[in-house]
């Protein structure tokens, strides 16, 4: 049996979205682990300080969201990378749809989904106007960059994946309202059980981040 490990940038595991990772990888051993587990005051001060032109969005163990450094993620993410290609750790998921552009090749899988979601969306897509439905408001002109090197525009809403299904339906309600064709859900922490909601009441396509990938890693699994 082939083997996986889950980096999240919040705190592991990641019970909401265990269930996608086992319904399509269950011929896979699944391990998670997470950046901010187990750190004490002083380190997640660090992690979650200077918030600002690159922001990212979690879940804590307990539930709850945490808005995250981007610049200090990376550099942790590629430290966690490397011990756990030191452990022999053969394949590697990160949970988070942002840009990690600093992170250098290791000898291992590494599946970020940025690397694979962001040019699939741009190829399918190429003359569509695009829907993006991202965690934060503060994320805005870092989304705006990343489509931007795909050539597309898209229009924005924002709702987090840890607040309520009717925050998430009357964004992507806004969205379509707006004149888009499709929406992409893009953050690793919609669920399916989300997007399922939201189709009953919108009539375009609606796009998963996290179901995607994960199904494009059955194909190498």
């Amino acid at each position: 049996m082939k083997n996986l490990l889950v980096i999240t940038i919040g705190e592991s595991p990641r019970d909401d979205i265990t269930p996608v990772l086992e319904k399509y990888l269950s011929h896979v051993k699944i391990d998670q682990v997470g950046l901010l587990d187990n750190l004490d005051v002083d380190e997640m001060q660090m992690i979650t300080s200077g918030v600002g032109n690159k922001t990212l969005v979690s879940r804590k163990r307990n539930g709850n969201s945490v808005l995250l450094n981007g610049e200090v993620v990376e550099k942790q993410l590629e430290e966690k990378i490397h011990q756990a290609s030191k452990k022999g750790h053969e394949n590697i998921l990160l949970l988070c749809t942002g840009e990690f552009d600093q992170i250098s090749q290791t000898n291992v899988n590494l599946f970020i989904p940025d690397k694979i979601i962001t040019p699939l969306i741009a190829n399918i897509f190429p003359n569509k106007k695009m829907g993006l439905l991202i965690p934060n408001q503060n994320q805005v002109s870092m989304m705006n960059s990343k489509w931007a090197k795909q050539g597309l525009t898209p229009r924005i809403g924002y709702a987090s994946p840890y607040s309520s299904i009717s925050e998430i339906i009357v964004s992507c309600k806004k969205l379509e309202k707006s004149g888009v064709d499709f929406i992409l859900m893009d953050c690793m922490g919609y669920t399916e059980e989300m997007k399922d909601e939201v189709i009953k009441k919108i009539n375009i396509p609606v796009l998963l981040s996290n179901s995607l990938l994960i199904k494009i890693l059955t194909e190498v699994l």
